[in-house]
């Protein structure tokens, strides 16, 4: 994985699904960008501590 790009939305609205079943508000994220250019998130799920990872969303044109 890569640099983020500068212009990424705040990781304190990150969401990702759980392994718990939950849909949780990613703790500690980090904007990264995947090998083949596409801007996901990173981090941990603050109910279990489990590794959460989810791809973002191109924003609205």
């Amino acid at each position: 994985m890569t640099e983020p790009e500068a212009d990424a939305p705040d990781p304190a609205t990150a969401k990702g699904w759980c392994v718990c079943g939950e849909k949780v508000i990613i703790a500690d994220a980090e904007a990264v960008t995947l090998s083949n250019g596409r801007p996901g998130w990173q981090g941990h799920c603050p109910e279990c501590g489990a590794p959460l990872f989810a791809i973002r969303r191109a924003p609205k044109a």
